[in-house]
């Protein structure tokens, strides 16, 4: 599950999640500082900060121990990608809008994306299970 953390306390927000029991099951993308405070309360749980570019995703590997980062067409560039590589996150790329296409898709995978954010998720699962890639 991709919980997209904008607003509100850590307290409701970590509270919302244990009532629906999804903690172990959980992805929460949002901006560093929120999501520290989030740790703070559950550091098991995983979290997801955009990766922006090299220096700031080291920075964010290093001080979150992430297992996640989040890229958009703007940081989805080999130098930020291959830091994601070395360091064994997941890259989850952002590839709404017109980028949202098989022949996209196939490109994201080639360049290193291991989860897609799509508008079209039974097209995208169907691609997936062309390559092998989705049960």
């Amino acid at each position: 599950m991709h919980v997209d953390y904008k607003e509100g306390a850590p307290e409701s927000i970590s509270a919302a999640i244990d009532g629906a029991g999804v903690g172990e099951r959980v992805v929460i993308y949002g901006e560093p500082a929120k999501l520290r405070r989030i740790l703070a309360r559950r550091p098991g749980w995983e979290v997801m900060p955009e990766a922006e570019n090299p220096g700031h995703l080291r920075e964010l590997i290093d001080g979150l121990h992430l297992r996640a980062a989040a890229f958009d067409s703007d940081d989805f560039q080999p130098a930020t990608i291959e830091v994601a590589r070395k360091a064994a996150v997941d890259i989850y790329l952002d590839c709404l809008g017109p980028k949202d296409k098989e022949r996209d898709w196939n490109q994201a995978l080639d360049q290193g994306a291991t989860a897609i954010q799509t508008d079209h998720p039974a097209e995208l699962v169907a691609f997936l299970r062309s390559k092998g890639l989705h049960k």
